[in-house]
């Protein structure tokens, strides 16, 4: 009989061990299964594999791809902001979990400029050529005038609609060369020119990166 009961305890012992052990399984299953950092979908990161990028249009998503420049562009800023803060800003920028973002240069924000007079404007970086000498207000202004009283304008209907722009932008944005030291080379697409101006005032920004 003692034998009997020695064996009892021992057998219910090696079940309740059995049984921790399986529960404890379990629990740790089920854990990794609730866990929310294993199972949360992060958005930042959904444009990782740059095929996704939708091709750029006055109406597309950003970030977009523009297949012609082989370039990404971003989303444009909400607020106009000086020179020097619109080269901090795309330097620090991030979307859609793309990083290296940067303010593009003029040949680069000219590719966005729906215009005639694009193989007529020397303002380029790439050329070197970046003197107010690269401009001229019949090339670089889309229907330049040259008026007695008020030098170049533009005679082009403007439109804040967008128009001019490959991605509906109005207004100008910056580039990132310089004419000088105070200065910088922008693109108006209201009425579609290339000018410059002193880098202390604001005009909008769209970063822009390389594509991979």
């Amino acid at each position: 009989m003692k034998k009997f009961f020695v064996f009892s305890c021992c057998f219910a012992a090696l079940i309740l061990i059995v049984s921790c052990g399986s529960d404890s399984k379990n629990d740790n299953t089920s854990s990794d299964t609730d866990d929310p950092e294993t199972t949360h979908d992060d958005t930042d990161s959904k444009y990782e594999n740059q095929a996704e990028l939708p091709e750029c249009t006055p109406t597309s998503l950003t970030p977009c791809y523009d297949s012609s420049s082989k370039l990404i562009w971003s989303k444009r800023a909400g607020n106009e902001m000086t020179w020097q803060d619109a080269v901090d800003h795309c330097n620090s920028y991030s979307e859609g979990g793309l990083s290296a973002w940067r303010l593009p240069d003029i040949d680069e924000l000219r590719t966005l400029l729906l215009w005639s007079n694009e193989n007529l404007c020397k303002v380029s970086e790439k050329n070197n050529c970046l003197s107010r000498e690269c401009w001229s207000c019949e090339t670089c202004v889309e229907e330049g005038r040259i008026s007695e009283y008020m030098g170049c304008f533009s005679a082009a209907l403007h439109a804040d609609d967008g128009r001019y722009s490959k991605l509906g932008d109005a207004g100008d944005l910056w580039s990132s060369s310089s004419k000088s030291s105070g200065s910088a080379w922008r693109v108006g697409f209201g009425y579609q020119y290339v000018y410059d101006t002193y880098k202390h005032l604001s005009c909008y920004v769209r970063c822009v990166r390389n594509a991979e």
